[in-house]
């Protein structure tokens, strides 16, 4: 009857554990509004966003659920928190010294609730049947977003297009470019590289059986190559040839070499790599920035987004000389940017904006001090993600959204902070539990 009771116990954690991250990440991706108009009875309050309540109703279900192993967590991973919790000190204090202090303190909340949402992912990701079933949810999201995003190519009229009011007499459209589940492609582009290569990894294995990630494969690149999105292709390359590196099976290291050269026959078809990205695809529609933004942002004759990025790395780097020991303030590059920035067009780039590099993100928003410690964060990851040649397969999914994050730095957007933390949550617990000579089974939870 024990044991009975046990594994029945054991069937409803997992269960739990399975419901629990499905909800997380659909209702991150979804914007589920539903969650803020139940709570606070239509008033939505804009300082907090539906991404932030799923990540408290996640940490909070995490440590009701796992408190026993709160502490084992923490000694685990002691030096990572002792950095995490540094940089939350130091960016509180840029914040304080804000000349906005409210809308700084705003973006310095946000970073603490991830902090904690990196603590319960890694709190639940506690075996190696749920590790790879995070894997795979990744790569059934990728499909997904395959799936919509073909349906847009061919029926583009029955998907709404994507408005983002940068001024009220300029609007720049995106469609179709898998407009029906991110704000903008960045993001679709991130979850598919990481996404594909999860599935690659997992389902290469079994070739005969797993026939449907084949079929889905081709798709699933030309959606990729259809965002438009520079850095999750570089990140999806990257993580590809470090498994060709990586892989011992000479079966498996030829699928991901065809895999890649599959991807960049598409985007030759696509003719993405075109300087001014003005290139239609088969399927009408533009890849990458339309020529209307060209027209909007009068900047010169063959604006891309590269050359929008080196201007916004140089005002970053204005702003740390003007602002060298804690920065700008958390968050407040966006607000900030048209006072720092030397271009044309610094009135025309809208409030969306961070400095598109991580790296520089810290140093201008959290000055020398939280910069420094960003870097001994990165320096005692390094002991954590050493493991033995096969097993480093396991590291490169965190590789690729770093990579990503050094043209982009998105982690203020709900979904990327998910997919971060959730890749660096599962290259450390890897490490633990999916091992050689670990087994597959449930872990306690």
């Amino acid at each position: 009857m024990e044991t009975i009771s046990s594994c029945e116990k054991s069937r409803s954690r997992e269960m739990a554990f399975i419901v629990s991250l499905v909800l997380l990440f659909a209702f991150t991706i979804l914007e589920i509004h539903i969650i803020k108009v139940f709570l606070f009875r239509g008033q939505l309050i804009h300082s907090v966003t539906s991404k932030e309540l799923i990540f408290i109703f996640y940490i909070a279900f995490s440590f009701a659920f796992l408190r026993g192993r709160i502490v084992d967590v923490l000694k685990a991973y002691k030096y990572l928190w002792i950095a995490l919790t540094a940089f939350l000190i130091s960016f509180g204090i840029s914040a304080r010294l804000s000349s906005e202090f409210k809308l700084s303190a705003q973006a310095w909340a946000k970073y603490c609730v991830q902090m904690f949402l990196f603590f319960a992912l890694a709190l639940q990701l506690d075996s190696r049947y749920r590790l790879e079933f995070t894997g795979k949810l990744l790569y059934r999201i990728a499909v997904v977003i395959a799936v919509l995003g073909i349906a847009e190519t061919i029926w583009p009229a029955q998907f709404r297009n994507i408005v983002m009011p940068f001024k009220q007499d300029m609007v720049i459209k995106f469609s179709p470019r898998v407009s029906t589940v991110f704000l903008i492609p960045h993001f679709a582009a991130t979850y598919m590289a990481i996404g594909l290569f999860f599935g690659t990894w997992f389902y290469t294995e079994k070739l005969i059986s797993k026939w449907e990630y084949f079929l889905t494969l081709p798709f699933c690149l030309y959606i990729l190559g259809s965002t438009g999105c520079r850095a999750a292709w570089l990140a999806f390359v990257a993580v590809a040839l470090g498994a060709v590196i990586i892989t011992g099976s000479r079966g498996r290291r030829a699928i991901y070499v065809w895999v890649v050269f599959l991807f960049l026959l598409i985007n030759l078809n696509n003719g993405v790599f075109s300087h001014t990205m003005n290139i239609k695809s088969p399927a009408g529609n533009y890849i990458g920035y339309v020529r209307k933004v060209e027209e909007a942002l009068k900047a010169q004759d063959t604006i891309d987004s590269a050359v929008m990025r080196v201007e916004l790395w140089k005002t970053a780097l204005r702003m740390t000389r003007l602002h060298p020991v804690f920065g700008i303030g958390a968050g407040m590059f966006r607000y900030s940017y048209p006072q720092y920035s030397e271009i044309i067009y610094k009135d025309r780039l809208y409030g969306l904006l961070t400095a598109h590099n991580l790296a520089l993100n810290i140093l201008a928003e959290g000055g020398i001090s939280a910069f420094v410690i960003f870097l001994l964060f990165i320096l005692f990851l390094i002991p954590y993600l050493i493991r033995p040649w096969p097993e480093l397969m396991s590291v490169l999914p965190f590789i690729g959204v770093l990579i990503t994050e050094m043209f982009d730095a998105q982690l203020e957007a709900g979904e990327m902070a998910l997919l971060f933390w959730a890749c660096l949550a599962f290259a450390l617990q890897a490490k633990k539990y999916m091992s050689r000579g670990k087994g597959s089974g449930a872990g306690s939870a």
